[in-house]
This record gives structure tokens, C-alpha cells and sequence, in this order.
């Protein structure tokens, strides 16, 4: 994720906390906070959480409110919780099946290695019996597509923009119930779920920030080389020698679907075609992972900008109001990426052979433009839905692709969403929370000596991370921070407290706040259910 990061990254160059006991009488309270919470919003939190990388103080904002100008999606709601799941694959899951009890994204990969015949243990994901045809063989090429950002909310909201998804969803294996499982729901946590069956609390990449070896860093620096339990494609590709073709068509962020490339012992180079600023590259990270120099040839989104532009009748370089057709940064907001896109994955099957034998291989493939536009516009916007029916266009031809590369009833498709998206604050009359303000309003409170060392290291829209010996120097707890934000109110969180209307000055802004530890032995929380 990239506009959904909009929390300061803290310069504190503090070492890592020491471990340092929480009285019990200190955390009763906030385990009667937690455990007063709906409980599978709960268990999400608990599901993301990781002692040694995540903050040490979790915050749930009340809904509809959230943290950061950008949208964000990251939290345990069931709106930016619950996701489209759909497999079809004609002859390999059977017609029209819909399946109504629960599932996570955690149970992907298990349901793939059950496709495939090959076993795999999921430390929290269990296959999905009913998608599989009994007797059937496995596919010559599974394809992994999501649709970043596209929550079953967004697709409510332009029920008119997925016809193709509509379609597959009765002619495949449509999950009526699936939901991402836990939160921070952000994409390095939820691809790398995806790809391992495992949540955060196992796989240990909890959010686009996380304390590693004393510091504080984005995922995006860390890349996949700090996932803790391996993924299916290197589990399985391991097993059979490394000859099935593995690949990832995709944006940064995303690469614990396949896992740690040529990092991992006995693992190699796997195919990565990596998006950056609306270009797919293939010169980044030759250590790790394989490349592709064919695909700086490929014709980018400029040769459908034009299509685009005239959709209002002019050649003028605006669509819907905005002059985004003039570079590739922009594009990646358009309609005009998406056929860019399965232009590169048609290329990458035809030129590598994906499914061209009969050792299975396995693709997977991000199409972002989705969530630019949530985080730029909104998921009530007209983009949006313009940008949705280009993805389900291309569904449609990524279908055709399929049977003429690799061949009829010799395919599966997987198709879901890493989480859904935040509505415009007008829509739903959210308070969007000023991180900055809270951030210095929580240093102010709990700091203030002037040094370069931060009681209040850093602050996430789930999370923040403290420097519990600088806290406890000041006469401070985890406890007093989590009261704090507990209590933290519209009027505080502007600098000029009149913007807000009288009577909404001392609403509280957060549902809950506690300390992590109380999440590592609660009472209220069961292993599964």
C-alpha cells in the first residue's frame, strides 16, 4: 500500500523496548475493554497481532471514524473486512456451488495445495472442500487475481460494474461468507496470508510498518525476507525441484504470495514482474527473483489512454473532470491500466510457458488500480465504478486468455480482494482523525523532555509502538497511554477546537484502546470459532 500509509514515520532512533512485565491488575481493565468488543472483530485484532513486531497499544476507532485523510482501510469492521472469493475452473470446481459457512483468506492456500494434490499444513487455514470437483485432475496452471480494495461493499456499491464476476460467481464457486480474518487489513499482511494460510500473528508481517531488530520499518524495505512461515508455491515448488513455473504480475507490497525467491534455502528465483509507478519493470531485486526483459517492450496504458480520454467526446486529456491521462502515475487511476495489465500477464504465459505441460504451475496477479482510486476518490466515486468495469473486463479476457494458452478444463481461477474499502466521510458522517494531531497530542502528554528518544515512537491506524523505558522514565505505563486515547475527543484531535459543532466536542473518537499483551492470553478468545 502506498496513499494508505498516512501516519509520520518516527526518525527516533531508539532501540527496541525492553520486555517489561504489565502488572495483572493493570491489565483487568483493558482485558474487560477488549473482551466488551464484538468478538469476530476481536479476533481479528487478535489474529494480526505479533508481540515482538506489533505496537505495543492496539486502538479500534469508533465506526464510521477512522485514522488518516486517505481513506484508510485498515481495521476489524466487517465493511473492510468481508470479500469477494470465488473459484472456477470448468472440470476442476464444480458448477454453481455456493458456500455459506465461514472462511478467511487464510484458507486459500490450503484449498490451492487440495487442487493440486499436494499437502500442505496451513497453520490457520483449512481447504474448502466444496470447491473441488471429485476425480478431478490437477490444472496445468492456477491464476491468482485480486481485485485490490474491492470489499463486498464496493461491490454493492456499483452492483452495475462486475458482470463477469456476477457470471463466474454462479458458474464456479462463489464464498458467500469469506472475509480477510485480520486486522490491520493492509496489503503486505493480507497477500502474505494469502500465500502462506497463515495470519499475522504466525506469519509475522502485521502492517505496512513493523519493529524488526530495535527499528521501525515499512514492509516495502523488508520485502518478503522476514515472513516467518513458508508459502505454498515454495513448499510446493521445493517438493517437485523447482520445475514448476511460478510467477507474480503485481504492485509492490504484495510479494508474500509467493514468498522469499531465491532468499529462502533450497528456493529460487521465481518470476516477479513488479509494478512501480505505473510501469511494470523487470529490473529489481535479481538476487531474489527472476525476470523478464520482454515485458519493457510490452505496450503500456498510453496506447488505451486514448479510448479513455474520448469517452466524453473530447481529446482533451481529462476524464471524469480530472487530467489524469498524461503519465503512467496517473494512468494507474484509469481504466486505461487494467488492459496494460493483461497485456503483461499474456505475455508472461505465452513466453515462459505457464501450463504448457503437465506439471501444475501457479500465477498470481494484483490488479491495484481499484485501490488507487479508493484512496483518491473514494469507493463512492464514479471512478470507481469505471475503473471496477474495466477490472471485470479484463476478468473476462484473462477467461479467453486462459483457454486459448493453456487450454479448456486445463485451468483454475481464484478471484477475491485483500480487504474493502472506506466510504466517503460524506456518506456516512465518519470524523476522519488527524494522526498528526493525535500523535503530538500523545507526545505532549507522555514525553515533552526534549531529547531525540520518543516515549511515542510511532503511530499506525491500528497501532502504536512505545519506548516503554523512555514511558517509564516519565513516570508512565502502557496503561496511562491506552487511557488516554481511550478518553481522546473530536475537540482534541483540531488544533482549533471550534471546528467542531458544540455538541460533538467531547464525543469520543476510539471504541477501544489496550495494551497488545492483553491479547496474548484473553480470556474471551478461543483458538478457532
Amino acid at each position: 500500500m502506498t496513499a494508505s500509509d498516512p501516519t509520520p514515520s518516527s526518525a527516533s532512533p531508539s532501540p527496541a523496548p525492553a520486555a517489561v512485565p504489565t502488572a495483572a491488575e493493570e491489565l483487568e481493565p483493558f482485558e474487560r475493554m477488549a473482551c466488551s468488543m464484538r468478538r469476530r472483530e476481536l479476533r481479528r485484532i487478535w489474529a494480526g497481532y505479533d508481540p515482538e513486531r506489533s505496537g505495543e497499544l492496539q486502538i479500534v476507532p469508533r465506526r464510521p471514524h477512522f485514522i488518516g485523510k486517505w481513506l484508510s482501510h485498515s481495521g476489524p469492521w466487517n465493511y473492510v473486512q468481508h470479500v469477494p472469493l470465488v473459484f472456477y475452473g470448468p472440470g476442476h470446481v464444480p458448477e454453481g456451488v455456493v458456500v455459506r459457512r465461514p472462511v478467511t483468506t487464510a484458507d486459500i492456500a490450503p484449498t490451492l495445495a487440495a487442487h493440486l494434490g499436494f499437502p500442505f499444513e496451513a497453520p490457520d487455514g483449512q481447504p474448502i472442500a466444496e470447491t473441488i470437483e471429485p476425480d478431478a485432475a490437477p490444472p496445468r496452471l492456477i491464476l491468482v487475481v485480486i481485485w485490490d480494495a474491492v470489499g463486498r461493499n464496493v461491490l454493492d456499491e456499483h452492483p452495475d460494474s462486475w458482470p463477469t464476476l456476477r457470471r463466474v460467481s454462479r458458474e464456479g464457486a462463489w464464498m458467500r461468507r469469506a472475509s480477510v480474518g485480520s486486522s490491520p487489513s493492509v496489503t503486505p499482511t493480507i497477500h502474505t496470508t494469502l500465500g502462506t494460510g497463515a495470519f499475522p500473528r504466525h506469519h509475522g508481517i502485521v502492517d505496512l510498518r513493523f519493529r524488526t531488530d530495535g527499528k521501525l520499518l515499512p514492509s516495502r524495505r523488508v520485502g518478503p525476507r522476514l515472513v516467518r512461515s513458508p508459502t505454498l508455491v515454495e513448499l510446493y515448488d521445493e517438493a517437485h525441484a523447482n520445475r514448476p513455473l511460478v510467477g507474480l504480475v503485481a504492485s509492490g507490497g504484495t510479494f508474500g504470495m509467493i514468498g522469499q525467491g531465491g532468499h529462502r534455502p533450497g528456493g529460487d528465483p521465481d518470476l516477479l514482474i513488479a509494478e512501480y509507478h505505473g510501469e511494470y519493470s523487470s529490473q529489481r531485486n535479481p538476487e531474489l527473483y527472476a525476470y523478464a526483459d520482454y515485458v519493457d517492450e510490452i505496450p503500456g496504458p498510453e496506447v488505451d489512454a486514448r479510448a479513455v480520454d474520448l469517452e466524453d467526446g473530447r481529446a482533451d486529456g481529462v476524464w471524469m473532470g480530472e487530467r489524469v491521462l498524461g503519465n503512467r502515475d496517473d494512468l494507474a487511476h484509469t481504466p486505461a491500466f487494467s488492459p496494460y495489465q493483461t497485456r503483461v500477464i499474456e505475455e508472461v504465459i505465452r513466453r515462459e510457458g505457464f501450463g504448457a505441460d503437465d506439471t501444475p504451475d501457479m500465477l498470481f496477479t494484483n490488479y491495484k488500480q481499484t485501490d488507487n482510486v479508493s484512496h483518491r476518490w473514494s469507493m463512492n466515486s464514479r471512478q470507481m465504478g469505471a475503473v471496477l468495469r474495466a477490472s471485470d473486463a479484463e476478468l473476462g479476457a484473462l477467461i479467453e486468455l486462459l483457454d486459448r494458452h493453456v487450454g479448456e478444463r486445463e485451468w483454475l481461477l481464484v478471484l477475491t480482494a485483500d480487504h474493502g474499502s472506506t466510504p466517503n466521510p460524506e456518506t456516512t458522517g465518519a470524523f476522519v482523525i488527524d494522526n498528526n494531531e493525535l500523535l503530538a497530542d500523545l507526545r505532549a502528554a507522555f514525553d515533552g523532555d526534549g531529547d531525540e528518544r520518543e516515549a511515542i515512537r510511532d503511530l499506525r491506524v491500528t497501532q502504536i509502538w512505545l519506548d516503554l523505558e523512555e514511558l517509564r522514565e516519565h513516570g508512565h505505563t502502557v496503561g496511562d497511554v491506552a487511557t488516554f486515547v481511550a478518553q481522546y475527543t473530536k475537540a482534541q484531535n483540531r488544533q482549533d477546537p471550534s471546528l467542531v459543532a458544540e455538541s460533538e466536542r467531547n464525543d469520543l473518537l476510539f471504541e477501544a484502546a489496550f495494551p497488545g499483551a492483553v491479547l496474548e492470553d484473553l480470556p474471551c478468545i478461543e483458538e478457532r470459532g
